[in-house]
């Protein structure tokens, strides 16, 4: 949400006050090494407590997760218009090369890979090139955040080069 919102130039407030609950990632794009934050009422958010436990999500001693996750609000949210401005890069690059690209809104880049190569074998091939992706049933996902520069994002773009030969 944080990323679409500077995509848009609207607030994250703009883009909570519409729905009934959000989930907000404090790692990727805010620098955090994990942790996130869930809004909503009370009772969506007492459900939600307890699905968390059930499925092994609750932490002792987090502090320091917390500390990090504030520390991303305090002194990244300004930076993930970079992010969303890597992505379209990259998606410019691989349109170049020929993919069927989805023009990037913020910091996420869909492609379809070549005819014959599933998403999944060419995900691995990207892999062993250092690039690291998500296949969906039809598509490759790429992601963009405070961990990723604009040389890696070039240096990801002649990897690709090379996968698809």
């Amino acid at each position: 949400m944080l990323n679409a919102a500077a995509a848009t130039g609207t607030t994250a407030a703009q883009w909570a006050d519409p729905v009934d609950a959000l989930w907000i990632d404090f790692s990727k794009g805010l620098g955090g090494p994990g942790g996130a934050a869930i809004a909503g009422s009370g009772e969506f958010v007492a459900r939600a407590n307890r699905f968390k436990f059930l499925f092994g999500g609750g932490m002792r001693q987090s502090g320091f997760l917390a500390a990090a996750a504030l520390y991303g609000l305090d002194h990244n949210l300004d930076r993930l218009a970079t992010d969303n401005a890597l992505a379209r890069r990259l998606g410019e690059g691989l349109t170049a090369l020929g993919l069927a690209v989805i023009p990037p809104e913020s910091n996420m880049v869909f492609f379809t890979p070549p005819h014959g190569i599933a998403p999944p074998a060419m995900v691995a091939a990207m892999a062993k090139e250092g690039v690291r992706s998500w296949a969906t049933k039809t598509q490759i996902r790429l992601v963009t955040h405070l961990g990723v520069s604009a040389e890696n994002v070039e240096e990801a773009i002649e990897a690709i080069t090379r996968v698809m030969g």
